[in-house]
């Protein structure tokens, strides 16, 4: 727009006096009331409109002379309002520009009249205490920044028309910003240039009339302000300046505006053309890594070990099958020795056990039997002497002297035969002492049943009780609840205190929980004393089992002395059977101790085919063909882990991109759709980027992890290419190489769209204001 107005000041006709001598007074009068008025706030600038404003057909030269004159000391003035301090008695354009802008912040309420006075003073530091300013009343650059917004006041353009064109010219335009997630070319960026310097240009030449006026007034030297020397580049002597002696009237030629106008206008109907017909891509922006196609193989340790020797190194290429890594098989081998040792000895054991418990008479230990435990040895003697024992007493009861049997039993048989004599001679002692034991008896039995009587007849009190207290209980809680629900209506309506109704409820609650108490504490006293009814009942049922003993004993013992033998063959039969159930414990004994063996032998089985196993994993070889990637183990003595991986393998398969979509653009991605995918290792515009597609777009979103904050979409894209062109040599991709991809879901987009989009989106924030 200063190049159009500078342009229009250029092409400006020479003055042509039209006014009579008599309007030439009033012009003159005019003129002179123009220069020397005091500026009002309906016209801070103090510039005349285009009808008032004459110049003289004639001009000095020395008034020639000092018209760039005024020029450059006008933009000093403008330079020196955003630049200098003012303090108090400041006089000149900066205060006039100091006073507008406190008028319209609201901070000063008096007269424009470019004077730095007490009102504006006071307005100064009443400005600066709500900036948090010091209250000095001086106008520095803090303060200026502050009036201007916060930004560096800018400083104005000479007004001369080689400045403004030059201005223009140098003054790069910032081409529109693109809308997210769009790909502008650079015809579009052309276009859109177009489009608003045209609109710029409209805007421009309706106002054209008024700025021409003022810029040649300010080109004039005419200002409606007094100005002083500062020292810094303004108006030394601006008296020096000639008046006009004659007013005259300018006409502007209105052939070149016209045409101007009409260009402007076409450029305008041009672009909103162009932008209707031109045609831009809308692409949806990701950010991912480059992958093989296949998983990255991650290998882990068969086995635990040491490592011994490692024969490969990160970055290194591998093909299937080769070494990678050896492990130490002294320990795998020393374990497996041990383990056949023990299994050995286990096997060993069990089969001693069977031929034991086959056999139904005592073995002999053989030579190679000596190497079992001695716990093993130990039960095999205990039970051939249990087994030689009850062929001893078996030989008694048939009436034999023992014949065959060693001299340690013909001994044991002698000793039997005489404590048999002295059972008879103690048979009487023995009953009457029973006899004794059963008065005693009978006597504890009385008295057990009379306690019985007692505690059966407290038992009953306690229930009597327990019920009577309960029915009271559950009595006076529906009394309370009773009382809690005729309440209730009349809280409703207001007629009682809530408060009220909330007591009597806590007061049903408490009955409730006092019903539970004294019915749960009955019910434990009950059961405490039927414990104990049951209690004196055992007691009874034991006594009376003692007497039914005792009088069995007296009887054994009247029979005894009748019939001896009876006895002996009766002691004889219960020796037998006790040495049985002892030889039942021992089998059960070694049938424990042989399952227990199978298991263990099971076990060690196990242990023994992992070893084995371990030694032919003793090599670790490559899965697939690849490149060695975080390699672990780099040197021998590393102890490896089955749990974590030992090392992976990049494999040979073509890289794809792998990128995250967020929810608002996973709407639009198919696949099949066309990508840009630029590596981020390779700067887009010295390197390019590489073409792709779209293959898969997952189904579900992933939560947020520690890397992405939010729900995202993962999808791959495939690449046309593998490798980059740099340098006039083609550089191949790595896998985890950052990418950012454009993917193309919309190629017909309309440039006019964006516009129509922005105009949409104002019209719907006006529905939503309050």
């Amino acid at each position: 727009m200063l190049a159009l107005l500078a342009c229009t000041n250029c092409l400006e006709t020479p003055a042509v006096p039209v006014a009579a001598p008599a309007e030439r007074d009033r012009g003159s009068e005019q003129q002179t009331s123009v220069k020397h008025r005091p500026t009002d706030a309906r016209n801070p600038s103090g510039i005349g409109s285009p009808e008032t404003i004459a110049t003289p057909p004639e001009t000095s030269q020395k008034a020639k002379a000092k018209l760039p004159q005024a020029a450059d000391n006008l933009q000093e003035v403008s330079t020196q309002s955003a630049r200098s301090k003012l303090a108090l008695g400041s006089v000149g354009a900066p205060v006039l520009q100091l006073q507008s802008k406190l008028q319209k912040l609201g901070y000063y309420s008096g007269d424009l009249d470019s004077r730095y006075g007490e009102k504006t003073r006071s307005a100064v530091e009443a400005f600066q205490k709500a900036q948090g300013l010091p209250q000095d009343g001086v106008v520095g650059a803090k303060t200026w920044l502050r009036l201007s917004g916060g930004k560096t006041p800018t400083t104005a353009t000479p007004f001369n028309s080689q400045a403004f064109v030059k201005s223009q010219a140098a003054t790069p335009t910032n081409p529109p910003k693109a809308i997210a997630k769009s790909k502008i070319t650079t015809a579009s960026l052309f276009g859109l240039l177009v489009f608003f310097s045209a609109g710029l240009g409209v805007v421009a030449v309706m106002r054209k009339y008024g700025t021409v006026a003022q810029l040649q007034t300010a080109l004039a030297g005419d200002f409606p302000y007094p100005v002083e020397r500062r020292g810094n580049g303004l108006f030394d002597e601006p008296e020096e300046i000639e008046e006009f002696e004659q007013p005259v009237m300018l006409q502007q030629s209105p052939v070149l505006p016209n045409a101007i106008a009409w260009t402007l206008i076409g450029l305008a109907l041009f672009g909103l053309t162009w932008a209707s017909v031109a045609k831009i891509e809308q692409v949806v922006p990701a950010r991912g890594q480059l992958k093989p196609q296949g998983a990255v193989k991650e290998i882990q340790a068969p086995t635990s070990g040491v490592v011994k020797q490692v024969f490969v190194k990160d970055g290194q290429h591998v093909k299937a099958g080769d070494l990678l890594v050896s492990f130490d098989p002294t320990a795998p081998k020393a374990e497996s020795e041990s383990l056949r040792k023990v299994r050995a000895s286990l096997v060993a054991e069990n089969e001693f056990y069977r031929r034991i418990l086959a056999s139904s008479s005592p073995i002999q230990v053989r030579p190679t039997d000596i190497a079992l435990a001695p716990e093993v040895l130990s039960l095999a003697k205990n039970r051939a002497a249990l087994l030689a024992e009850n062929q001893l007493l078996r030989s008694r009861l048939n009436g034999g002297n023992g014949a065959g049997a060693d001299a340690d039993e013909r001994s044991r048989l002698a000793v039997a035969n005489a404590e048999f004599q002295a059972r008879q001679q103690s048979a009487a002692l023995a009953v009457a002492q029973l006899e004794q034991e059963l008065s005693k008896n009978q006597a504890q039995l009385a008295d057990s049943r009379t306690r019985l009587a007692t505690d059966e007849g407290v038992l009953q009190n306690i229930a009597a009780r327990n019920r009577l207290a309960v029915a009271n209980a559950q009595k006076s809680l529906e009394i309370d609840k009773t009382i809690l629900g005729r309440i209730e209506p009349l809280v409703e309506e207001g007629a009682i205190a809530r408060v009220q109704y909330d007591r009597q409820l806590q007061e049903v609650t408490q009955r409730s929980s006092t019903l539970l108490n004294e019915s749960s504490q009955g019910q434990i006293q009950y059961n405490r004393q039927l414990q104990e009814v049951q209690t004196r009942k055992a007691e009874i049922a034991q006594l009376q089992a003692e007497q039914k003993r005792l009088r069995f004993n007296i009887a054994q013992s009247q029979a005894e002395a009748i019939d001896k033998t009876s006895t002996i063959q009766k002691d004889i039969l219960d020796t037998i059977s006790a040495n049985k159930q002892k030889l039942a414990d021992l089998d059960s004994q070694m049938n424990k101790t042989i399952l227990e063996n199978q298991k263990s032998l099971a076990e060690i089985d196990s242990k023994i085919s992992q070893t084995e196993l371990s030694l032919k994993y003793q090599d670790l070889r490559a899965p697939v063909d690849g490149t060695i990637f975080d390699l672990q183990s780099r040197d021998a003595g590393f102890v490896a882990d089955t749990s974590k991986t030992l090392v992976k393998i990049v494999p040979d398969d073509s890289l794809v991109a792998e990128v995250f979509i967020t929810n608002k653009d996973i709407g639009f991605v198919r696949e099949n759709m066309k990508a840009d995918v630029r590596i981020e290792s390779f700067p887009y515009s010295e390197y390019g980027q590489i073409s792709g597609k779209v293959i898969s777009v997952g189904s579900d979103a992933l939560p947020p992890d520690n890397t992405h904050q939010t729900y995202r979409f993962p999808a791959k894209i495939k690449l046309d290419e593998q490798a980059l062109d740099v340098n006039r040599r083609k550089v191949s991709l790595q896998s985890g190489m950052a990418v950012d991809v454009n993917i193309k879901i919309r190629e017909d987009r309309r440039v006019i769209s964006l516009l129509t989009d922005l105009f949409t989106k104002n019209i719907e924030s006006l529905e939503n204001i309050k």
